[in-house]
């Protein structure tokens, strides 16, 4: 259900999606997965765009089969978690690599304002809070992870949306660096 005024920079307007997944009946890796996600647009004085998105997703396989590392749910990077890096909030091994879940889910709330003069809409200063949680069991969360920070949106180049972010970490571990993230995006969110 999509009702975002723009494709491109909504202002107004939802989006909400829901999904299921079925797969590897009767093969060597079978598992089940299901999504439901949303986002919020509105806008304020001054063309201040309001966001708030939130995506949850669980997997889990038929019987006493582990599920595989490459289906496993992740958080972290220039697409949820800005302030860790890719993958890097959530479980790890005892050498601090990540294992990913079962589950995740985050949410992100985001504030961005034209500048002024910066020929209307092609450049946009942005904060946000993002927070999520990654669980090695099915329907269930883990240790709570989030982040602020700030960025740059650019749309000078047509067709291609530029997104510089810098996040800084609330929660961290032995693993996770407690300094900041820089993130680079190129291109739109579906």
């Amino acid at each position: 259900i999509d009702t975002r005024d723009s494709f491109t920079l909504p202002r107004e307007g939802h989006k909400l999606s829901f999904g299921a997944e079925f797969s590897g009946i009767g093969g060597d890796v079978e598992t089940y997965a299901f999504e439901v996600g949303g986002a919020q647009y509105y806008t304020g004085p001054l063309d201040t765009i309001f966001s708030i998105e939130g995506i949850f997703r669980t997997i889990d396989s038929y019987g006493d089969q582990d599920v595989p590392i490459f289906k496993r749910e992740f958080l972290g990077g220039a697409r949820n978690l800005r302030g860790y890096d890719y993958r890097d909030a959530g479980p790890k091994d005892e050498n601090g690599e990540p294992l990913g879940g079962r589950t995740s889910a985050y949410f992100t709330a985001e504030v961005s304002t034209p500048i002024p003069g910066s020929l209307g809409d092609k450049v946009r200063v942005a904060t946000f809070y993002d927070v999520g949680a990654v669980s090695t069991s099915a329907w269930d969360f883990g240790d709570v992870w989030s982040d602020v920070g700030i960025g740059l949106r650019l749309f000078i180049l047509p067709g291609a949306p530029i997104r510089l972010d810098y996040g800084y970490p609330l929660q961290t571990d032995e693993y996770t660096g407690s300094s900041g993230q820089f993130n680079f995006q190129m291109g739109w969110n579906f």
